[in-house]
């Protein structure tokens, strides 16, 4: 059906290079043991398999709200002498049988790189610091030279108790973990320790000075805000706003981070889980990917400011490590798909995205892939390296999507939301160009001219899309790939060419440049 939308691809603008952790995930307890087989004493081939396939980079643990409580050293050691012990965050019971170990075993089985939160609610500094001792400390010789008065002696020098304690339990070699986050969501009332951002700001100084004594090398996040205009506290009835949390956390602990973390759930209704998505709430759901670009570009802006007033040269990134908008249906991948080409225009400042998203339904019989892992699989696998300016042209919509108010999800208007939404990648040898594209159109197909400037394709392409029958459509045991990606061929690919995006489709195109 012919449209009015318009795709402008301008190759001499390059927006950024794309850091491949924006594909990762976020892990917490009462998940992260559904990667054991049935005895709890091996990591399922089957869950291997289907994470490995769609390339998952970097995994965060233990969350989540489960990391305020968390004490590390609950979860190493023989697995019949680790303490089952009361989950006050989900409330459940966590056996522990999933702990660091068993962690950096998984991310190197599926070739992820881990991602740690300590424990800032329930726990100390101390213990952060004594948790990047334990993955990261090398090994001390036997035997250590020094000089004095001009002779030589030999001193010798033990390991550390934490070293001995790795080694003890069968890692003689360090870990290296380099990336940590300090605390989950410190600003919420349901949080285990929460604090005000005064208080944030300096227990966050506190960890990250000891943390970086032990290893000046890791990499470390700090908690941010990512909000509406203002969050309630009870404690003394004024307004903070996301933007004053997140000044003030970034100005006492800058010279000392190198990400602000930030998460965002979306819910179709108040109160309403995922798995009872309506219908009807289909295009408020499209809308949330395009309404985290803009607070994301909030949140940016703080930093500019931060980085202003400390005169840092090397740029704090932006670390989403919490997102969700769903995995179940069609409109759940779509919404998945549209945040990825956020997350791609945006590659300058977020270089590290999480989804808070078990992707495949883990069954003691096998594995359910769920739609969205089809469109993490779409993005992973068939997208380049340096994101490129696009600029869209076509119709929007205005809508109502859930918004904080005080503590509570609360109704808000949300307006301009394109109808079609896209991003361009380049491969880094600029050998192929991306266009990645999701028609939120329901029962509608588009034809769009796509215009390219300062670069020529050739005019064979191969076209991948994601799709299903409608947008309530669900894989399911019976019908495994209902949700699906497909391939086709075009030949009509050029400088200025049209092509026709089925309804509620996510569709990357990939052309070969001359």
């Amino acid at each position: 059906m012919a449209g009015r939308t318009e795709i402008v691809v301008d190759a001499e603008r390059e927006v950024g290079r794309i850091d491949p952790f924006i594909y990762g995930q976020n892990i917490e307890p009462a998940t992260s043991n559904q990667v054991f087989g049935p005895q709890g004493t091996s990591i399922r081939k089957d869950v291997i398999d289907a994470i490995g396939s769609i390339k998952i980079p970097i995994i965060r643990w233990p969350g989540g709200n489960s990391a305020s409580q968390y004490h590390w050293e609950d979860g190493v050691g023989p697995k019949r002498k680790r303490p089952v012990v009361y989950d006050i965050a989900w409330g459940i019971f966590e056996s522990n049988q999933f702990g660091t170990d068993e962690f950096i075993e998984y991310c190197r089985l599926i070739g992820a790189e881990p991602f740690i939160t300590v424990n800032a609610g329930s726990g100390t500094a101390e213990e952060a610091a004594h948790w990047v001792e334990y993955c990261n400390l090398k090994k001390r010789p036997i035997k250590t030279r020094f000089r004095r008065f001009n002779e030589e002696y030999y001193q010798q020098i033990d390991d550390s108790r934490y070293v001995k304690l790795r080694e003890r339990y069968g890692h003689r070699e360090p870990y290296a973990v380099r990336y940590w986050s300090i605390g989950n969501e410190t600003w919420g009332d349901f949080q285990v320790g929460k604090l005000s951002a005064e208080e944030n700001a300096k227990k966050t100084v506190e960890y990250a000075k000891l943390m970086k004594q032990v290893d000046p090398e890791i990499k470390i996040a700090v908690v941010g805000m990512y909000l509406s205009s203002y969050w309630k506290w009870r404690e003394n009835q004024d307004y903070s706003t996301s933007m004053e949390w997140n000044t003030e956390v970034l100005k006492a602990s800058g010279e000392l981070i190198d990400y602000i973390s930030v998460h965002r759930y979306y819910f179709p209704e108040v109160g309403e889980e995922p798995s009872a998505f309506k219908k009807n709430k289909y295009l408020p759901l499209l809308a949330c990917p395009i309404h985290s670009e803009r607070k994301l570009k909030a949140v940016n802006s703080a930093i500019e400011l931060a980085m202003d007033i400390l005169g840092k040269e090397e740029r704090i990134k932006i670390s989403f490590d919490e997102w969700f908008f769903g995995v179940r249906t069609l409109s759940h991948a779509l919404a998945t798909a549209r945040f990825f080409n956020v997350l791609q225009r945006m590659s300058g400042s977020v270089t590290i995205a999480c989804g808070e998203q078990w992707i495949a339904n883990v069954m003691e019989e096998g594995i359910l892939i769920e739609a969205g892992h089809r469109a993490f699989d779409l993005y992973q696998n068939h997208s380049g390296e340096i994101a490129l300016d696009t600029i869209v042209h076509t119709e929007t919509y205005d809508t109502e999507i859930q918004e904080f108010r005080e503590t509570n999800l609360a109704p808000a208007n949300f307006r301009m939301v394109p109808y079609i939404d896209s991003s361009a990648t380049l491969s880094l040898d600029r050998k192929k160009l991306y266009i990645a594209t999701v028609n939120a159109f329901e029962n509608r197909g588009e034809e769009c001219k796509i215009r390219l400037r300062d670069i020529s394709v050739k005019k064979k392409a191969r076209v991948y899309e994601l799709n299903g029958p409608d947008i309530m459509s669900h894989n399911d045991i019976q019908n495994p790939n209902r949700i699906e990606i497909t391939e086709r061929k075009i030949d009509n690919a050029g400088d200025v060419f049209t092509y026709e995006f089925p309804p509620h489709s996510a569709t990357i195109m990939e052309l070969q440049i001359q």
